[in-house]
């Protein structure tokens, strides 16, 4: 395990997630 990089993996999950309902909002 190689702290960090699975963290900023995760990040970009949410960020990912997070877009995903702001576009369904949206439209």
């Amino acid at each position: 395990y190689i702290y960090g990089v699975d963290d900023d993996l995760q990040g970009q999950v949410q960020v990912a997630i997070e877009t995903e309902r702001f576009a369904a909002q949206s439209n």
